[in-house]
This record gives C-alpha cells, sequence and structure tokens, in this order.
C-alpha cells in the first residue's frame, strides 16, 4: 500500500512535466522488458532442471 501512494504521489507532482521526461524513460522500457524475460527464462530453466533431478531420484529409489 505505501508504494500505491508513492506512485501516485510522484504521479501527482510530475502533472504536465510529464511528457518532457517520458522521452528519456522510454529507454527504461527495454530494460524492464529485458529484465522480466531474463527472469521468466531462469524460472524456467530451473524448474526443468529441479524436475528431471527429482524425476531421476524418483527413478532411483525405485531401482531399489
Amino acid at each position: 500500500m505505501p508504494w500505491c501512494f508513492l506512485l501516485t504521489f510522484v504521479g501527482y507532482q510530475l502533472g504536465t512535466n510529464y511528457t518532457r521526461i517520458s522521452g528519456p524513460l522510454h529507454y527504461l522500457d527495454w530494460v524492464i522488458v529485458v529484465a522480466v524475460l531474463v527472469l521468466i527464462a531462469l524460472y524456467i530453466w530451473r524448474h526443468i532442471r529441479n524436475d528431471r533431478r527429482a524425476r531421476s531420484a524418483y527413478a532411483e529409489k525405485e531401482r531399489t
């Protein structure tokens, strides 16, 4: 909730000046998109890796 209040306050203070600063901030969009894609890829990779480990451990347990 504090984060929402902070964003609301900053947005209100920017007011009409947002058009002046939105240009430089546009480049941060790409940084955020790349970061999100990297995090998604890491999540999928870890999920697959852990699933393979669990399956192999289960298979080893079933053999004995």
